[in-house]
This record gives structure tokens, sequence and C-alpha cells, in this order.
């Protein structure tokens, strides 16, 4: 468990020194050989958190130094669809960690920038029909598919629009921390 803690200390600590609270955690890297590779070794050493009750620990006893910007830290492991809801993996009193598993994927053109992966319809259609009804939309993107001078840009603007124009007042846009302590605290169910 101190290696971990002091694993993620140092993480958050550098955050620090350039003056970002970071809100939450993900798998390591992109696509690339080396960041596969890595993925692949922390998989064979039992570091996902969903196994590793260490890593759990870990992460609430830093969670716990207020070192994020909430007290209840999310965690994205999966990269696939799926319908899970958010799943309280530590906790103590009103700090937790919770496993967040997005029920979209990127498709605002993925790491690759690739224009063939842009696709405003896959999150709303424009009549308005979002993704299978989801009570709340948990989705990946990476930062060059928000980037105005990339490819995805345009179709997330659109997305936006689409939320709303047909959803309104029902849509609250959080960040997945946010979402984690709005579970957390009771106000809504997981």
């Amino acid at each position: 468990m101190e290696a971990y803690e002091a694993y993620f200390s140092h993480i958050l600590d550098e955050g620090a020194r350039i003056r970002v609270k970071f809100t939450d955690l993900t798998l390591p890297g992109c696509g690339c050989h080396a960041c596969k590779t890595r993925r692949e070794d922390i998989g064979e050493t039992g570091l996902y958190h969903r196994i590793n009750p260490n890593m759990r620990q870990g992460l609430l006893k830093v969670a716990k130094c207020d070192l994020f910007r909430n007290p209840t830290v999310p965690c994205f492991i999966q990269y696939d669809e799926t319908p899970d809801e958010p799943v309280l993996t530590a906790g103590e009193g009103e700090y937790g960690h919770y496993d967040i598993a997005p029920n979209a994927l990127d498709g605002l053109g993925r790491p690759q920038n690739d224009p063939e992966e842009v696709e405003a319809d896959y999150y709303i259609t424009s009549d308005g029909q979002n993704r299978q009804g989801a009570r709340y939309g948990v989705f990946y993107a990476h930062w060059q598919s928000l980037n105005p001078y990339n490819v995805g840009w345009e179709a997330f603007t659109e997305v936006v629009q689409r939320v709303q124009r047909h959803l309104g007042d029902q849509i609250a846009w959080v960040r997945p921390s946010d979402l984690a302590e709005r579970v957390h605290a009771g106000r809504i169910d997981a």
C-alpha cells in the first residue's frame, strides 16, 4: 500500500508544482508501443484497482490528504463501452474511490486525429436520440479530439448543441469527479 501511496503522491505533487489539481485517474498513455507495453505490464503485475486492494487503499489514503480536487476520486480502467454504474471500491467517511467505466468511447477522432473516427451521431442523433437512453453519459475524449484545430472539434460542438436543443434542462454537465461525489453523497443512485 505504501508503494502505491508514494506513486500517487508523486504524480499529485508534480501536478501541484505546475498548479494543477487532479480530479481523476485513468490507464497510462496512448496507443503507441511504449504505452501498450506499460499497460500490459500493469495488467500482468496486478495493478488494476479492480483486483488489487493495496492500490485502492493507497489511493484512498492519498485522497484523504485532500490532494485531489474532490474527496471522491474516480478511476477509469476500461476503454470499452459498458453499462456499469459507478462502483465504490474503497471508502471512509466523505472520502471514496470509485470505478467509473465509460458508456461511450471517443467518437471525436480518437488519439489518431482520424476524420474516419468522427461521428456526432454516435452520442446523439440530429433528432435527439441519445446512446441507448442512458441515464448518464461518461465518455472518453482525448485532448487532441477537443482541440479546435483538430478533426473532432466540430463534431464535439455539434454534440453539445444537440444535447442542449433536445434535452435542455434534463442535463447537468459534470466532471467524473463530481459524478463520483454525487453518488458518494447519496444525491444520485449508483
